[in-house]
C-alpha cells in the first residue's frame, strides 16, 4: 500500500496525514497491516493474508456486499 502519503493520497484523500496515520495503526493493531515507522508517519505498508482472509470470509466474492459495507463505514466516518 505504501506510505502514510501515499495511501492518503490513494485511498482517503480527505483525510489528514495524522489521521491516516492513526487509523493504519488500528488496522496494524487488529492485524491488518505490517507497517514501517517513519518520522511521524508510516513509509511503507501492506495488507497481511489476515485482512485478506477476513474479506473473504465476511464477504466471498460478492462486490455489491463490499461496496456496501465500505458505504457505512464512510457514513460513521464525519470527515470522510
Amino acid at each position: 500500500m505504501g506510505s502514510t502519503q501515499q495511501v492518503r493520497d490513494d485511498v482517503m484523500p480527505q483525510w489528514s496525514l495524522p489521521d491516516v496515520s492513526f487509523t493504519m495503526g488500528e488496522l496494524r493493531d487488529a492485524g491488518f497491516m505490517k507497517l514501517w515507522p517513519g518520522d511521524n508517519c508510516y513509509y511503507n505498508s501492506f495488507i497481511t493474508t489476515q485482512a485478506i482472509a477476513w474479506r473473504e470470509q465476511k464477504f466471498g466474492n460478492d462486490v455489491k456486499k463490499v461496496l456496501d459495507a465500505i458505504n457505512g463505514v464512510k457514513k460513521l466516518i464525519p470527515f470522510f
